[in-house]
């Protein structure tokens, strides 16, 4: 049988909010802010932040229309080889995908991930986001790095 200690309550009781309390004002004011209820201060789309110097605060983020948000992924990723400059990836080409070739305009990365490292069969990989360049505009791409391997895999696209 388990016997449960009575509920206690603080030397000195519970005390009732006093509108003196900091993060009472806080509460009160957050609400109240121009920003909050849509306005800005100066009139304009760019919202100023009165409690920093008159720098601009940050805004409520909304995507445009036609913002890259989707990775499709290739089922199998595509076998890829990559020439590296100072261990970046520079040049990437594809012999099953020939629109996925060329300099590497823009790269991001990497991006370590690991998993089962307790297993027998763990699993290591570099993630890299690349731009490359296409007749009808620039195209990005998923391209990864299995470490425990070394090979070099597209694995997907953004759309």
């Amino acid at each position: 049988m388990q016997h449960f200690a009575p509920h206690r309550t603080p030397k000195g009781g519970i005390k009732d909010k006093n509108k003196n309390d900091k993060k009472y004002k806080y509460k009160e004011h957050r609400g109240a802010h121009p920003v909050a209820q849509g306005r800005y201060p100066d009139g304009n789309e760019n919202p100023v932040d009165e409690n920093n110097d008159g720098h601009a605060s940050e805004q409520p983020f909304s995507p445009p229309n036609n913002a890259v948000t989707a990775l499709r992924i290739f089922r199998p990723p595509v076998h890829a080889a990559v020439t590296l400059n100072e261990g970046r990836p520079m040049r990437v080409a594809c012999s099953k995908r020939k629109e996925i070739c060329g300099e590497i305009l823009w790269a991001g990365g990497p991006w370590r991930a690991s998993g089962d490292w307790w297993e027998q069969e763990g699993w290591a990989r570099d993630e890299w986001d690349i731009a490359l360049q296409e007749t009808d505009g620039i195209a990005l791409y998923r391209l990864v790095r299995d470490l425990l391997s070394g090979i070099w895999r597209v694995e997907g696209s953004y759309d």
